[in-house]
């Protein structure tokens, strides 16, 4: 390196910053008056103190040069002692205008989690990247729903029961969603200087990770599928209520008993089932469909798809017509399952999802944390598949995303309602047997008459 190398222009905070480096060993970062303290590498140090000393030969030295004139000088903010209960609780305070009751609900469980590991007195500085890992081992520690199911116990206790019975954990996707929400306050924690480095960094489970993921689901076997269609929901309950696993003469048909149905017979999501209202059951083409719309209404907050290929018309599969489907879609006046109250869509999801993955699946027997009930719609493409239906048909009807190298989806408008329909179909589940579902029903009249909702 020659002495013309070290020849570097800088501004007058960046020579007041590099006086602060050679003196403390740390760098004052100023840009708007934000300041950043910041560990500095030996071979960084060595580099500066180089450019200094080769300033100073210059005629440089000059202590105006190195100072920041009349601006002030910058002091090391207060809150780079604080507790992870006092950070926490500034987060908080700063970003919940900004939050909906989901956000606020979301953190509030993070915290706990990062509260009973870690401790609230712990000092924020103190948080090394190996404590975190211990955040992340309870987070993917924990069952699912266990806020209900286990109200009271302590997050260790929680686990532990969970090991006990073998209870199903969470999925994946959840485990990231709470992830996301540490490395989110760590970042914030990092950016307000109340710690130097962010200790949360590659936090999330990697995409891959999903092939080998506890959380991977499986498709239903025919046998859980009976047990499923056999229950006392399908074949006579007290009500669908509280006594829907206990035998009885009621045989309602409201979202509990239509819900799995669809999903069995469609593909369809939890989320984009349990958001369907009647202007959805639409004729396409001669046929009757779902239409899953990415359209967003007003009253459904938070109502979002998964991906932009979910937006589609779905043949509605003749079993269900012959169930009666249309009719109960007749007796609607808007949401078809209106039963399922919350105060946005994301809740309603969540209340069906924590009934039929928790209670109810439990009440038939069906405990494997690999089967849920997306498992119903690994049911769907496995019998698309078996049936020899085209993969572009297949991603048509369940709404999956085209692969990156799929070009020859730009071309043309689609494939006609008629082959979705035909396609749909084919699916059938050979060995399970539903027919006490149609003891009941009276002719299915609405089946010939084509009528838009």
């Amino acid at each position: 390196m020659t002495s013309q190398d070290l020849d570097v222009p800088l501004t007058q905070e960046e020579r007041y910053a590099m006086v602060h480096i050679v003196s403390k060993g740390n760098v004052v970062h100023i840009d708007d008056r934000n300041y950043l303290m910041v560990e500095v590498s030996p071979m960084l140090m060595d580099f500066l103190r180089a450019i200094k000393a080769h300033a100073a030969t210059n005629e440089q030295s000059d202590e105006s040069y190195w100072s920041l004139g009349d601006r002030e000088e910058p002091t090391i903010p207060s809150n780079r002692g604080m507790s992870l209960s006092e950070a926490f609780a500034a987060f908080v305070e700063e970003r919940r205008e900004n939050w909906g009751e989901t956000s606020h609900q979301a953190y509030d469980r993070v915290y706990r989690i990062m509260s009973e590991t870690l401790g609230p007195d712990t000092p924020m500085k103190s948080i090394t990247p190996d404590h975190l890992v211990q955040v992340k081992d309870v987070i993917m520690a924990l069952p699912k729903i266990y806020g209900v199911l286990f109200k009271g116990l302590s997050i260790q206790e929680i686990i532990e029961r969970q090991k006990a019975e073998n209870l199903p954990l969470r999925s994946l996707t959840t485990i990231n969603h709470e992830l996301k929400y540490v490395a989110t306050f760590f970042e914030w924690a990092t950016s307000r200087w109340v710690i130097d480095r962010h200790p949360a960094k590659q936090f999330m489970l990697p995409p891959q990770r999903m092939s080998n993921s506890i959380t991977k689901r499986d498709p239903f076997s025919i046998k859980d599928l009976q047990c499923i269609f056999s229950a006392p929901i399908y074949s006579g309950c007290l009500n669908d209520g509280y006594g829907f696993a206990r035998p009885g003469l009621n045989k309602p048909q409201r979202a509990r008993f239509w819900i799995p149905l669809i999903a069995l017979f469609s593909g369809m999501r939890m989320g984009e089932i349990v958001r369907l209202r009647k202007v959805d059951i639409k004729v396409v083409d001669d046929t009757h469909c779902f239409v899953v719309s990415s359209q967003v209404r007003a009253e459904d907050s938070g109502n979002r798809l998964k991906n932009q290929a979910a937006t589609r018309k779905v043949p509605i599969h003749s079993t269900l017509l012959a169930l009666g489907f249309l009719k109960f879609v007749d007796s609607k006046s808007d949401l078809l399952f209106d039963e399922i109250k919350g105060r946005d869509h994301r809740f309603r999801v969540n209340l069906f999802s924590q009934w039929f993955n928790g209670r109810f699946l439990k009440s038939v027997g069906i405990t494997s944390n690999k089967l849920a009930f997306h498992s119903f719609r690994h049911c769907f493409r496995d019998e698309l598949r078996n049936a020899g239906i085209p993969v572009d048909i297949v991603r048509e009807i369940g709404g999956w995303s085209r692969t990156r190298y799929g070009f020859e989806s730009i071309y043309g408008s689609g494939v006609r309602t008629a082959v979705l329909a035909e396609a749909v179909e084919k699916v059938h589940y050979p060995g399970l047997d539903i027919s006490h579902l149609f003891r009941d029903q009276e002719p299915a009249e609405e089946s010939a008459q084509r009528k838009n909702y």
